[in-house]
């Protein structure tokens, strides 16, 4: 993530300072030399590349919680001390059943059933009902005359074209029906049981994608997020125990992209049954935050943020991620560091400055998605966010020895 430049945040903190005459003798306590010390540690291989979630990540968090303290920066009184944890996932398959009538499917041959989507799953009926590519949309609908309540559905992947553009969107990139959580809610607001899918372009398994459907890396359990309908994955061979001999002719339309007709579209007397059982551990990941209480604005807040976490080791490699963000990090370490003598001197800010470092943004933002739902201080208080990612960012029109002499600043 590329967001701000530290020259001009740098400049703005000073602006902060009560007395001009003071901007230089603080941003002084900014030295290249401290900045290069913290991040041969952040950035160095004891760390583990900091992915959320990992022993490297937390290690990281220790070393910024004790230079905040080292510091003179202020704990957080609401979470008692410098970090706020929030919980991670991680869940495994721990059993899992489906049979067809009397055929009792195998496990990785038969079908999958991807841990990530299921949640302790589990289905019955003694009815199944093909509904297409199970789309409900003004210009393609599958679902007409179909009733699904109640029942389990069969569903292919994908969706149709016409003249070589996917019919719905008119274009060559495919609408929002082409995602299987979009088919799945709808499903579940029809009322069906449970879902088995059929991906055209996958006949059987291998032991690749039926190890992996068994576990999930760590994940951030958003709130409040709807449920969905449990589903299998079933292969070509054991579908004809549903659909019967038309299965090869609805696979091969569903292949070539075509749209079902009425007459593809059927119900079969058939018990469909389905359970799976999971086992979830839970890991914790955390932001760091260190503050500098202002004076007659102190129930104000400006927060000065960085991402300390990267991707951590991959083939055995460590991913380092010194740029990405340990620039930013060692930046804001030091930025707090800056403040932090400021008001030891009586020079501090009017505001309240909190200095934060989050976890989980390389993940998809999730220490700053937990901060902004479970905020310390109060986000109408809160006057701003200056977040610094990538210091060191390199112009790829700028490659020349001659030409680096420049400051890349990107505003988002």
């Amino acid at each position: 993530m590329k967001r701000l430049s530290i020259f001009p945040l740098l400049l703005w903190s000073a602006a902060l300072f009560a007395q001009k005459d003071d901007q230089t003798k603080y941003a002084e306590i900014i030295q290249v030399s401290e900045l290069q010390k913290h991040l041969s540690i952040i950035a160095s291989d004891e760390m583990e590349g900091r992915e959320t979630g990992t022993a490297g990540q937390r290690k990281a968090a220790e070393y910024i919680q004790q230079f905040f303290k080292s510091i003179g920066l202020q704990s957080s009184k609401p979470l008692k001390g410098y970090q706020q944890m929030y919980p991670l996932y991680k869940d495994s398959l721990t059993s899992s059943k489906l049979m067809a009538g009397k055929k009792v499917a195998v496990y990785g041959t038969d079908y999958t059933s991807p841990v990530n989507t299921n949640d302790n799953g589990k289905f019955s009926s003694s009815e199944t009902v093909f509904v297409g590519y199970g789309i409900e949309d003004k210009l393609y609908n599958d679902y007409a005359g179909l009733k699904v309540k109640g029942k389990v559905i069969v569903l292919m992947a994908g969706e149709p074209k016409k003249d070589g553009k996917f019919l719905i969107s008119g274009a060559a990139r495919g609408s929002e029906w082409s995602s299987l959580n979009k088919k799945l809610e709808l499903a579940a607001a029809k009322g069906a049981k449970g879902v088995l899918l059929i991906t055209p372009a996958t006949s059987s398994f291998n032991q690749r994608v039926s190890d992996a459907s068994k576990i999930t890396n760590v994940y951030y359990p958003r709130p409040g997020a709807a449920k969905k309908l449990s589903y299998a994955m079933v292969s070509h061979d054991f579908a004809k125990n549903i659909l019967g001999n038309n299965t090869d002719a609805l696979i091969a339309k569903a292949k070539n992209n075509e749209s079902f007709a009425t007459a593809d579209y059927s119900t079969q007397k058939l018990k469909v049954s389905y359970t799976q059982k999971e086992n979830r551990t839970t890991t914790m990941a955390s932001n760091v935050l260190g503050l500098i209480e202002g004076s007659d604005k102190k129930d104000e807040y400006v927060f000065i943020t960085a991402h300390y976490d990267h991707i951590g080791t991959r083939n055995g490699i460590v991913n380092n991620g010194a740029d990405d963000d340990g620039s930013g990090t060692v930046a804001v370490m030091q930025i707090g560091e800056a403040f932090a003598k400021a008001k030891a001197e009586g020079k501090g800010p009017r505001r309240t400055v909190v200095i934060m470092t989050v976890s989980g943004e390389e993940k998809g933002l999730w220490g700053s998605e937990y901060y902004s739902d479970h905020p310390v201080y109060p986000l109408d208080k809160t006057t701003v966010d200056l977040n610094i990612d990538m210091i060191g960012r390199v112009d790829t029109e700028r490659m020349k020895d001659d030409t680096l002499n420049y400051v890349y600043v990107v505003g988002h």
